[in-house]
């Protein structure tokens, strides 16, 4: 979706997931360093948006990496999404991923981490207006 103000070019804004299963459970994820670990990652993705406000969240038995991608371009964020689908399918991403998670849950020996989903996150209109103020686009 687009938010545009009187002055400035609209901003296209989408959410993604990365949505990883840990079985059987997790005892501690050291959250602060796999968000800088997932922030290095990021930085990897193609430089044709901006991403920002990157965030997890944990349960008992998953992990999600949530970020948006902004952009003042539909055809860069257009590029962006169909990337994003297809980089997750190359075996030596998932199982970097994976690693990345497993390092990062104490008591790991007897636990799996399943990278299981990577999408794009439906919003409501007014979380996209949220997201664009707090990120470098405000």
């Amino acid at each position: 979706m687009k938010v545009a103000s009187k002055d400035k070019p609209p901003v296209h804004a989408h959410q993604y997931q990365i949505h990883f299963d840990i079985l059987p459970e997790i005892t501690y994820l050291d959250d602060h360093n796999l968000l800088s670990q997932s922030i290095r990652s990021l930085t990897r993705f193609p430089r044709i948006v901006t991403l920002d406000l990157v965030e997890i969240e944990e349960g008992l038995d998953f992990c999600q990496i949530r970020f948006w991608a902004l952009t003042k371009h539909t055809e860069k964020i257009k590029q962006f999404s169909i990337w994003f689908q297809a980089y997750f399918r190359h075996p030596h991403i998932s199982s970097e991923l994976e690693e990345m998670i497993w390092n990062n849950i104490e008591d790991n020996k007897s636990i799996s981490v399943i990278l299981s989903d990577w999408s794009r996150i439906l919003v409501r209109p007014e979380q996209i207006k949220q997201a664009i103020g707090k990120s470098e686009f405000s």
